[in-house]
């Protein structure tokens, strides 16, 4: 559902551009923090589809995302995981309108800012460093992104699974009360769902 934006988010927001590229403009903030807008997902929740064109761009302030598509024999294959502090986004999608090759959804109690493409069209026009500052924004977001999936999927079994929850601990709860399914960590860990669960039985006896 639509919510007000907490100002600690903005700031954050900010702060995290702010350190990829300061924009000269005094007035680019607000004209940046004018067009934002919130939403908090009490319930799981799909922000775009596969195949849907994604004409909108999100910040997570809590909470996390991943995005997932259907293989051929429909199952479900998630592919990224973002968490607090992250952009997310389908870059041909949103800049191009092609349909998105992923959709993307988030868990429970997820709160994001989010932008349309139209919205930054007229960033666009007003502001020509803006289009420098979302190049610089989608170079980090592959660069450090693709680091840290790499180093995670270097490592098996135990090592690998203990090292997914070191990065998203609000993911480690029993599988009924998980706010992600197993089954969708362990495609994205590209482990069987069954050898899942034992490896979480075995590094985390007291879950329950």
């Amino acid at each position: 559902m639509a919510v007000p934006i907490h100002p600690m988010a903005i700031k954050r927001l900010l702060a995290y551009l702010r350190s990829i590229l300061r924009i000269k403009a005094h007035n680019f903030e607000p004209e940046l923090t004018l067009k934002l807008k919130g939403l908090y997902f009490k319930y799981d929740h799909e922000f775009y589809a596969e195949k849907k064109v994604a004409a909108v761009a999100g910040y997570i302030s809590h909470g996390i995302g991943f995005t997932s598509y259907l293989n051929e024999a429909e199952n479900k294959m998630v592919t990224e995981i973002y968490g607090p502090g992250q952009i997310v986004l389908n870059p041909d999608s949103f800049f191009c309108g092609y349909p998105a090759d992923t959709g993307l959804e988030f868990i429970a109690e997820t709160n994001l800012i989010y932008v349309t493409n139209k919205d930054i069209d007229k960033l666009f026009e007003g502001f020509e460093e803006s289009k420098l500052l979302v190049i610089k924004v989608l170079s980090r977001m592959s660069r450090l992104g693709g680091r840290e999936k790499d180093q995670l999927h270097r490592l098996q079994g135990k090592a690998k699974v203990k090292r997914f929850f070191d990065i998203y601990p609000m993911l480690l709860r029993p599988a009924r009360q998980a706010p992600m399914q197993y089954r969708d960590m362990a495609s994205y860990l590209k482990i069987e769902p069954s050898h899942f669960g034992k490896l979480i039985k075995k590094l985390y006896p007291d879950l329950g």
